[in-house]
């Protein structure tokens, strides 16, 4: 093992996000449950995920770079 292959591991823990996350605060929860951005939200999911599914059917011809 090198040794910048034994300071790489620590070196990405430290920089790791989950820490940044785990230091903040606790506040308060957007909760969204019953609120119409919510149903949106689900409503375009929803809608986004047919549309993948429908993709095998349309057989739409792929953009190319």
């Amino acid at each position: 093992m090198t040794i910048a292959s034994r300071l790489l591991f620590p070196l990405l823990l430290l920089l790791s996000p989950a820490l940044a996350w785990a230091s903040a605060g606790s506040g308060e929860r957007l909760d969204l449950t019953a609120h119409g951005v919510g149903f949106a939200a689900l409503a375009i999911f929803a809608l986004a995920y047919a549309l993948v599914m429908a993709e095998e059917y349309t057989h739409l011809r792929k953009s190319k770079p």
